[in-house]
């Protein structure tokens, strides 16, 4: 009854779930914020540093492994390699048909490891807004002076 009622929500306000998404979230990086913001400004840039590194070297080794699946898409990818795997003859060499059924299995441990660069992404912004905070604070000439 809950799940009818939260599709029905969902697809009569299709933006009502990205905002509660998007609530939630915020809530979390408030949380996360105040902490980040006791920590020294010298500290974050370095911290900031290393996890967009990591991201960009997390992401170059992906795309050797399976391509870029945001610039093709996983439904397009999925439906030529069960295309492909369809068409092939049964008598073909047992390397395209092993390479034929781990396409999908490749295509799957992809689309986790793009969440996995989205929570990257997630995390840099956040430690970059706090650096920004704490940089705008630094500039800004006190009011008793």
């Amino acid at each position: 009854m809950v799940h009818r009622k939260l599709l029905i929500t969902t697809f009569k306000h299709p933006f009502g779930a990205l905002l509660r998404n998007a609530a939630a979230t915020a809530a979390v990086d408030l949380r996360y914020s105040t902490k980040l913001e006791r920590k020294p400004l010298a500290l974050l840039e370095i911290v900031f540093l290393e996890v967009k590194s990591e991201r960009d070297f997390f992401e170059r080794r992906l795309a050797l492994i399976i391509g870029s699946i945001e610039k093709i898409g996983i439904v397009p990818g999925l439906l030529a390699a069960f295309l492909s795997l369809h068409q092939l003859p049964s008598n073909s060499n047992q390397w395209v048909l092993s390479l034929a059924y781990a396409t999908p299995a490749l295509y799957f441990f992809g689309a986790m490891a793009h969440f996995s660069l989205m929570r990257l992404d997630r995390m840099s912004k956040l430690i970059e807004l706090v650096i920004n905070r704490k940089k705008a604070v630094l500039t800004t000439p006190s009011n008793g002076q």
